[in-house]
């Protein structure tokens, strides 16, 4: 059961090469956690989903979800194809996550 309270919509952080900066988003996933956040919202529809692989997200996602003592909910999905959403929602799910939306 998905707690009630905040869960703050993350945004991805990048590095100059443009991979995702793991060492900013641990800082960012402790900052929320200290700040009060009873979950964290992750791999959350912001426009940088639109420009991540399936896997990127998948391994966002994990990440978020293995370095958090807080509920992690996702979304995880940005295609068009009915076929594809399933797909991309089954690998999201697959995370570990507390929830998929």
């Amino acid at each position: 059961m998905i707690s009630k309270g905040i869960f703050p919509t993350m945004v991805t952080p990048f590095n100059g090469n443009g991979n995702i900066d793991y060492g900013a988003l641990l800082k960012f996933i402790e900052k929320l956690e200290s700040d009060g956040a009873d979950g964290l919202f992750a791999v959350c529809q912001s426009s940088e989903m639109f420009n991540l692989t399936l896997d990127e997200k998948f391994r966002l996602a994990s990440f978020v979800r293995e370095n958090s003592k807080l509920q992690v909910i996702t979304s995880g999905h940005t295609q068009k194809d009915p076929k594809k959403q399933i797909e991309a929602m089954k690998k999201i799910a697959s995370s570990g996550v507390d929830a998929v939306v």
